[in-house]
């Protein structure tokens, strides 16, 4: 199979391959992966609550002391906690604009609303019988409206979760959104808490007459029944792996516990009913501290980020300023040497150097133009890379010859290894590597320092080596030198022309390539750079060139 056979076979498979542009999510919660770390955590205290379930299960009728300061406390907190975490909630939802935090924020606030109602209501809280007088039943009634509507509102999120994971919301929507959840919040609340209270004495009897009062068999069926909805939803429809969602877990098998150890208890101040309401207020304070922590893990990362973005606005800055300046000398060359040959007044041989000097600045006019085009191409993903097969050490020696045919005299030495095969690569590309390599090493070298170019044939791999004895680079910013804009300024390469666009394109490109660059430098001993690829950056590359 010849060269060109070669070429169109490999064309027909993969002519062009693009680089795709970066993304970079500001995490969330939603958004943030678990570790295993959270998952052995997440793990630990589930097993925790089921286990205090076990073990509370058969003493969980036995009636306990009536302690109304115990159940007004951990109303209190539970309030705390609801507020909290519905404030957290509210706030991702307002930065990431996603609709089922919207809800899930809801659920919270609603759960801190309803526990205040049951809060007032409770007897022997704040009165014998509850504030507004409210009467026994209202608290009982109270309980429902929660649970039932935690429930509920947790099948909801689920459903928009699954429904509308990567939906955002406009700016604007957001805001109605926001305003219309929490008035609406606020007005349910209060209808179910008018309810509650029954002045009328409409509702029916939902606790039976026998002392202690427990639920209803009815009643213990709906409750029950929306708790275990809500698990089997929260358990096998939310399939995503992000701290939001396990955590959620958490609380949704701490509540689902609470719900069972008070149905089966014997009414308000039972074992049963102590176990659970301190099990709940246990992992609702654990799970916000978990979320706060996450928070805090988020803004520490923001924080670094806008450093960085602050740093790179900086490297910016400074690498206008060089542009300008490359620009300008440049211009005012070709402005100069123009303006003399308008005159007329040179003999033929000026007139010749002048014009020389007019196409040199052109074409580093030209080379600076297309450098920041390839950058802004490549930042884009807008890249393309055209396949064809490479005698690569024909192609270096091409290189050489025709770009740097003014270097002095065996400057530049070629050390190529005969045993690399013909390769797969974009000619125009490593055409840039090669140029920007060489380039730098005369430009960072003494007068009449030498350049050596290596190549060698590595188990499938292309590995080159651009040699200077120049200036060499400070080993605290070799990392520096392949990031977008960045010079190493110092006293001897101050008055060294550049943009700092010529490494992080080679970079580019020999990633593009699937291959590695890196260098090695000692200051004021030279640097020498590597340049790794493999010979088949495709895999139909390398079937074809086995057909060979």
């Amino acid at each position: 199979m010849s060269i060109t056979q070669l070429k169109s076979d490999i064309s027909r498979k993969s002519s062009k391959k693009k680089l795709a542009p970066p993304r970079q999510e500001i995490p969330g919660l939603n958004s943030t992966k678990t570790t295993s770390l959270h998952r052995r955590i997440a793990l630990f205290i589930s097993i925790v609550l089921i286990l205090a379930c076990l073990v509370a299960y058969r003493y969980a009728a036995i009636s306990g002391p009536t302690q109304p300061a115990f159940a007004v406390i951990f109303t209190v907190l539970t309030i705390f906690a609801a507020l909290l975490t519905a404030d957290l909630l509210l706030g991702q939802f307002l930065s990431t604009r996603l609709p089922s935090l919207a809800v899930l924020g809801g659920i919270y606030l609603y759960v801190c609303l309803i526990n205040i109602s049951y809060l007032l209501t409770l007897p022997k809280a704040f009165s014998p019988y509850g504030l507004f007088n409210a009467g026994l039943y209202a608290p009982s009634w109270l309980w429902i409206f929660w649970q039932v509507g935690y429930s509920c509102g947790i099948f909801v999120y689920v459903l928009i979760e699954k429904r509308y994971t990567k939906v955002q919301l406009s700016q604007q929507m957001t805001k109605r959104v926001f305003l219309f959840l929490v008035l609406a919040i606020f007005l349910l609340v209060l209808i179910f808490s008018v309810v509650a209270i029954d002045p009328y004495h409409l509702l029916p009897d939902i606790l039976n007459r026998n002392p202690p009062p427990v639920f209803l068999p009815f009643v213990s069926i709906i409750v029950f029944g929306a708790n275990s909805v809500m698990c089997v939803s929260a358990f096998f429809l939310l399939r995503s792996h992000s701290v939001l969602h396990l955590w959620l877990r958490v609380s949704i098998l701490a509540s689902f516990i609470n719900v069972s150890l008070s149905l089966y208890g014997s009414g308000r101040y039972s074992i049963g009913w102590y176990v659970s309401r301190i099990d709940g207020l246990m992992t609702a304070i654990f799970v916000l501290y978990a979320l706060l922590h996450e928070i805090n893990k988020m803004y520490m990362w923001l924080a670094v980020q806008n450093e960085k973005l602050a740093q790179q606005n900086r490297i910016q800055s400074d690498f206008l300023s060089v542009v300008g300046h490359e620009f300008r000398t440049a211009l005012t060359g070709i402005l100069g040497f123009s303006e003399m040959i308008r005159e007329g007044n040179l003999d033929g041989e000026d007139a010749q150097e002048y014009a020389d000097d007019i196409h040199n600045d052109a074409i580093r006019l030209t080379r600076l133009i297309n450098d920041l085009l390839d950058m802004e191409r490549m930042k884009s993903g807008r890249v393309e890379m055209n396949w064809e097969p490479l005698a690569i050490n024909e192609f270096v020696r091409g290189i050489v010859e025709r770009t740097f045919i003014g270097s002095q005299r065996g400057q530049i030495q070629l050390e190529l290894d005969e045993r690399i095969p013909i390769i797969q690569a974009d000619g125009d590309k490593l055409t840039q590597v090669f140029t920007n390599l060489i380039t730098n090493a005369i430009k960072y070298s003494p007068e009449g320092g030498t350049i050596l170019v290596r190549s060698k044939w590595e188990n499938g791999t292309v590995h080159f080596c651009v040699q200077d004895h120049g200036i060499g680079i400070p080993e605290e910013k070799i990392e520096q030198i392949f990031e977008r804009y960045t010079r190493v300024e110092s006293n001897a390469t101050r008055y060294i022309g550049g943009t700092g666009l010529g490494l992080p394109i080679v970079r580019q490109i020999v990633e593009m390539h699937n291959g590695n660059v890196w260098v090695e430098s000692n200051l004021g001993e030279g640097s020498t750079f590597h340049v790794e690829i493999p010979a088949w950056p495709l895999p139909e590359m390398e079937e074809a060139q086995r057909r060979l």
